[in-house]
Order: structure tokens, then sequence, then C-alpha cells
């Protein structure tokens, strides 16, 4: 691998815009294969959140020279890739692309895999794309397909969600008319209607569960009931701003009298968004005693001292950097406690690692700090996370706190414009209407 072929293949995994750069420049460079296995894989850190990375990667095949070699090698891949729900959404996305274009073959392609979806083997992919090749005609073929893998799996279930937003979509077309039409013909799709107004009507007449609690109650009593119920996941910023001083209290002391990990966790999930009662003192003597015990409940106790400034904890935070001992987790701490100087160990910090899952936190944790402690000086650490992170969104954030600090770095600017995020491509477009050199 030469170079130009490492730069680039570690700029399509992460998704900037530096691998369209660096094929604009390079057109003749033989990193067609990069091309076809970031189709084929979706490297976004977070998937689910992230979506399809289709329009980046269908603007590096369109400007590759080897498109068509490109091009037909993701159709056979489409056809035949089995599993990886995230990934076979985004090579249907892709190949979708090139059927809209008039690309038959690719047209082909898209219903053959689509149609394997009945296959055991094969997961499920391609409504999506589908409908947007074929609209209403797509839509029949999805509701036919998806009916008869309801059929085969009692335990799946389908709502009319995709039928609405395809009515939203397209308000000219009365959608249940054209499928009730074509329900007249076809047994399957009569059935899919059957089944979704089936569970739309189960779901209105739900009961909603009785919880014992009226949301807006913040009193110790209310509180603690929720707390220690299994389903407890958070308590919103206006309930908090809610809660008197007293009943936080007796709250604090519920939960250092408590040796229960779940429920460390519970009232943590209130700590970590107001300052605990009793000053950090008691969280750190308790974070010492269950260190290495949960790794999610220190990370909670770490958050929850975050928002404490006191030279105890910088000491800590700066001790752990130094020594590279937890030190991801660590480095939050100083968001309340930075001072002039720290860039350089964040910059050691952030040059040390390249996982991307300890990237991903330093990323985040990095954020939080030079959002709380505006400096140039978060130039260098944060350009090192922007040159290894493969999470756009994240990445977009970075880029905005570069920006405020007036210290993006050219190269940055006149990558956002082809990055992966369409927030980054956003920003650039802002850029170049402000008249901003790009």
């Amino acid at each position: 691998m030469n170079k130009i072929q490492k730069k680039f293949k570690s700029s399509i995994r992460r998704g900037t815009g530096e691998a369209y750069l660096i094929l604009l420049q390079n057109p003749e460079a033989d990193i067609s294969k990069y091309i076809i296995d970031a189709a084929v894989y979706n490297y976004a850190y977070d998937k689910q959140s992230e979506g399809s990375r289709s329009v980046y990667i269908v603007s590096l095949i369109l400007l590759s020279t080897q498109n068509e070699y490109i091009v037909n090698t993701l159709i056979k891949k489409l056809t035949k890739k089995k599993t990886d729900v995230y990934g076979i959404r985004q090579l249907f996305d892709i190949v979708g692309y090139f059927a809209n274009e008039g690309n038959e073959a690719a047209r082909a392609a898209m219903y053959k895999r689509f149609n394997r979806n009945l296959k055991a083997g094969y997961e499920y992919g391609g409504n999506d794309a589908i409908i947007q090749l074929d609209g209403i005609e797509g839509l029949k073929r999805v509701a036919e397909i998806t009916e008869k893998i309801l059929l085969a799996d009692p335990e799946d279930w389908e709502d009319s969600s995709r039928i609405n937003e395809f009515q939203e979509k397209n308000p000219d077309i009365d959608i249940m008319f054209e499928l009730t039409e074509a329900a007249s013909k076809n047994k399957y799709i009569k059935k899919y209607i059957d089944v979704v107004k089936a569970s739309d009507e189960e779901r209105k007449n739900r009961p909603i569960k009785p919880t014992g609690l009226v949301e807006s109650d913040v009193s110790y009593e209310a509180l603690d009931m929720r707390i220690k119920e299994s389903s407890f996941r958070s308590i919103r910023p206006a309930e908090i701003a809610r809660i008197d001083i007293e009943d936080l209290k007796k709250i604090a002391t519920d939960f250092l009298n408590t040796s229960d990990v779940s429920l460390q966790m519970s009232y943590l999930k209130i700590f970590i968004k107001v300052k605990f009662p009793y000053g950090y003192k008691p969280l750190l003597k308790k974070l010492n005693f269950t260190k290495g015990q949960n790794d999610r409940l220190t990370l909670m106790f770490i958050y929850a001292l975050q928002l404490f400034k006191a030279k105890e904890l910088r000491k800590l935070a700066i001790k752990k950097i130094e020594q590279l001992d937890q030190a991801p987790l660590y480095s939050t701490l100083l968001v309340a406690n930075y001072k002039h100087g720290d860039h350089k160990l964040l910059v050691k910090l952030a040059n040390s690692y390249e996982d991307l899952d300890i990237v991903e936190q330093l990323a985040i944790n990095y954020i939080d700090i030079f959002d709380a402690n505006p400096t140039a000086k978060c130039k260098k650490p944060l350009e090192i996370l922007y040159n290894k992170m493969n999470c756009g969104i994240h990445r977009t954030s970075l880029i905005e706190i570069l920006q405020d600090n007036n210290v993006c770095s050219k190269k940055i600017i006149n990558e956002m414009r082809y990055d992966c995020s369409s927030s980054t491509r956003a920003i650039a477009a802002e850029l170049k209407n402000n008249n901003t050199v790009l």
C-alpha cells in the first residue's frame, strides 16, 4: 500500500473529505477497492444515529475514473450480501442512486436482493431504497414482501408508520386507495393492510400503565419511587430545576447508604445532572471504594464528579493522564478544572490511543472541556482526534469548537464540504455563503 492509498483508506473509513480531495488530485490512483469496501461496510461509529454514508460514497464513485468497475462490483455484491443490516441499507442506497439514474442492472440487482429477504440467512433490508426507486409501486412490493415475512415470523409486526411517511412525502397520492386497489388482486397486500390496521388499533387501545407517579411530581417520595423502578432511565432538566434542596439531600443520603450497584447507578442518573449536595468528597470516597468493580458505575461517578471544581479533582485528573491510567475516563474532570497549559497533556493523551472506542470517548470529553474553557490552544489536541475518529456526528461538534476559537485549519475547512456528515457539509456551505475562503 503506497502513501496515497494509505491516506485514502484512512480518510474514507473515517468519513472525512480528505478522501475526495486525494482522489481529485490523484485521478489515476488505484483506490477502487477502498471505495468498494467503504460502500459494502458502513464504517460510522454510531451507525444507527449517523445512518447511511451513501451520499458521501456516491460522490467518490462519480469522481473516480474507475466508476464503471466500482458500480458493477457493487451491483454484484448487493445481491450476495446476506448479513450486516447497516451495510445492506447503505449498499441499497448506493446502488439505488445508479438505478435512479437509469442503470437497469442496478435496478434488477435491487429487486433480486430485496426478494432474497424471504430466504433463510438473509437479513431484511432495502425497503426504503425500493420505495425511493419506484414510489407507490415500490411501496406495494415492500408491502407484499413484508407480509410474507410476517407470516413466517408471528413475533414480528408492522404498523402504519411506513405508509404515513410515504403519504406525507407524496400528498398528491391517496396511498390507502392505491394499496386497497392492489389488495384486490394480491392477497399478501390485503393481509398487510389488515395487519397494519390491527397493529394501529391495538396500540391505540393499549392501556397506559399506571406508574403511581405524577410526571410533574418531584417530591422526595415521588423521586424515591421513580429511582427504585427498574425502568428508571433519566430525569429531565426541567424536573431537576424544581427539586427542593432538602429533598435532594434526602436522595443523596439514600445514595450514600446503599451498596446496591444498580441502585447507585439510578441515583447517579440524577447526580450527573445536578451537583451532589454534600460536595464532591463523598462521591470520590465511594468511587475509590467501588473502583474496578463495575466500569459503567465508575464512569457515572466520574461524570458526577465532573460538575465540581476542586484542586483534589484536578490533581487526580492530571495524575491519571500523565500515567495513562484510565486517562480517557478521568480526562473529563478537566471540564471544570482546566488550566492554561493543560492542552499539552491532552495532546499527549490523544496521541496515545488508536482504539476507536477510546478515541470516541476522548472526543466527547475534549469537546466538553474546550466548550467550557474556550482557548486557541484547543487546536492541536482536537486536530489529532479529527484525524483518528470515525464518528461524523462528534466530528461536526469538534469542528464547531475549532471554529468558535478561530483556529480551524485551512486543510479541515477545505475537507468539510466533502465530509460524510450533512451537518459538517452545511457548515462548509455557510462558510462559503459568508465568503470564507475555501
